[in-house]
């Protein structure tokens, strides 16, 4: 499988991103360290969704902990993605449970959220893989990486700030 994998100590999260972007990149960017596993999915560049492995910090749960989704709501949604052969984004914007717009900023806040947990690590490693499943192709929300790292680093300098 191509990609590239190494230490968030050679390449950060901000090159990372700018890399995924200026070369048109499609895959998935796995970044790990000893407590969290996070992951991003991009087509052509574009930003598609994130997520987290741990339970109550994935995408579906950062919809129900944000009052956006009922927990019953996301177990069916969920289940009627896979059923449909859609991503469980691709099912809310379609089926209108979320208006697009709505689900683009929830999407640019989670990952925002997960870079800048990122930049906080002191240590973590990263892989990069050039595949991404079929269902994720078609996802009707694509946005800018470049934004939202900007937004992630100025917030996380701002923290840095409060504590100094």
């Amino acid at each position: 499988m191509k990609g590239i994998k190494g230490q968030l100590s050679s390449l950060s999260i901000t090159d990372l991103m700018q890399w995924i972007d200026m070369n048109k990149k499609t895959g998935v960017l796995f970044v790990s360290s000893d407590t969290q596993n996070v992951c991003f999915c991009f087509e052509e560049g574009r930003l598609l969704m994130s997520s987290c492995k741990e339970k109550g910090a994935r995408f579906g749960d950062f919809m129900v902990s944000e009052g956006y989704l009922p927990p019953d709501k996301m177990k069916s949604v969920l289940k009627a993605g896979v059923s449909e052969g859609r991503s469980f984004i691709g099912h809310m914007v379609e089926s209108k449970l979320v208006p697009s717009e709505f689900m683009k900023v929830s999407i640019e806040h989670l990952a925002e959220k997960y870079i800048m947990e990122i930049l906080a690590w002191e240590e973590g490693s990263f892989q990069f893989v050039e595949d991404l499943p079929k269902v994720l192709l078609e996802s009707p929300i694509k946005l800018g990486i470049n934004f939202i790292t900007f937004e992630a680093v100025r917030k996380h300098d701002e923290v840095l700030k409060g504590k100094g």
